[in-house]
């Protein structure tokens, strides 16, 4: 099985149970296939049918609903089918130099391909609807591009910006044809409040976490502050239990920073130590051994507890972080500490904490 299948579909799963596969009882299988939608999740349903296939360890219950997607009709569209009149988009001419210079300008892995996606959507659209490349684009025709972008496909101030400086930068530092995108300059951003759980949430949310390893790289995300990027890079030897310390290594930004965490983790983050180097993940995935955890495994680790507590917000994991800064502010810790241990680069971001982080509006009654 390719390695972006099993992490997408079989990791999660191995992660959930926490023991191995082949001593995961049908029911509980079954139980795991009805909360994740499986009907609507064909993926999912084949990808653990060829895994149990490979460690030779049928399933019943697997078999049953892989059968059972054979009536469905499997649907998954991601860009809109071609018309018959429609061909496929040829690359930008240099696509590939765009790429490489994001590389060697050592933007993340993450980042490049948000920006190479971007790029590749805005030249499709563009020979889809006007016939040219991404090389000849024009600041009309640019317009006409972001009007789409915004009124009908209702995309999110972050993407424009994404889109805004694939362009940019493919034209400007790429093509060395600098393009005029000024009527961009005055789009409004979306004025949202992070989303913020209570100390008494995150507790509930915590408890329902059964998994030692998962409990902790959940609590980390709220104790230290962390990214789930973050939480998924630690190795052991990022760790000071002394100093109840953690040493993030190029975060956001390429920034390596020192942030906090509770003592009450020291037990439960050495026994995720134990038998480990300095040089091994602090949480490794259960593919091929000494790998580091996907980001879609911790988001449905907590996916899976929130929903379990019964809390009502829609939170993320990102969400803890957002509650680590708040929690902060309202014990008293100066606004610079938390830029700090957040790894913000300019206190302004870190000023919207100001605005969730209310105490004293809590001692004021409605007049109703």
């Amino acid at each position: 099985m390719k390695r972006e299948r099993y992490e997408r579909y079989i990791e999660p799963f191995i992660e959930y149970f926490g023991i191995n596969p082949k001593y995961i009882s049908g029911k509980d299988i079954q139980n795991y296939l009805l909360n994740n939608n499986y009907k609507n999740n064909p993926g999912l349903v084949k990808a653990l049918y060829d895994y149990y296939n490979e460690i030779d360890a049928f399933r019943y219950v697997i078999k049953k609903a892989f059968d059972d997607l054979k009536s469905i009709p499997e649907i998954e569209i991601i860009i809109p089918a071609q018309s018959d009149n429609e061909t496929a988009a040829p690359l930008p001419e240099k696509y590939n130099d765009f790429i490489n210079s994001l590389k060697l300008r050592k933007y993340s892995p993450r980042t490049v391909k948000a920006y190479s996606s971007a790029l590749k959507t805005v030249n499709s659209w563009l020979f889809q609807n006007h016939r040219v490349m991404v090389d000849s684009l024009d600041p009309d025709i640019a317009l006409k591009y972001f009007l789409y972008l915004v009124n009908d496909a209702q995309a999110s101030y972050s993407t424009v910006r994404i889109h805004r400086f694939a362009v940019e930068y493919y034209h400007n530092i790429i093509l060395k044809h600098p393009i005029d995108l000024s009527f961009m300059n005055k789009m409004k951003k979306g004025d949202h409040l992070p989303t913020v759980l209570t100390r008494n949430e995150i507790i509930m949310l915590l408890r329902k976490i059964t998994n030692i390893k998962h409990r902790v790289m959940i609590s980390l995300l709220y104790s230290a502050g962390l990214r789930v990027s973050e939480v998924t890079a630690l190795r052991v030897g990022d760790v000071s239990i002394d100093n109840l310390t953690l040493s993030v290594k190029q975060g956001k930004g390429k920034k390596d920073r020192i942030t906090v965490f509770s003592h009450d983790l020291v037990g439960m983050i050495l026994e995720c130590m134990d038998g480990k180097s300095a040089g091994d993940y602090l949480f490794e995935s259960g593919y091929k051994g000494k790998d580091k955890l996907t980001a879609r495994t911790v988001q449905a680790v907590f996916k899976r507890a929130l929903v379990k507590s019964g809390i009502k917000k829609d939170a993320s994991c990102h969400d803890l972080r957002h509650s680590f800064a708040s929690h902060l502010l309202e014990s008293g810790t100066d606004l610079r500490y938390i830029q700090l241990l957040l790894g913000h680069k300019n206190i302004s971001t870190t000023t919207i904490y100001t605005r969730v982080s209310t105490p004293g509006l809590k001692g004021i009654k409605s007049p109703l």
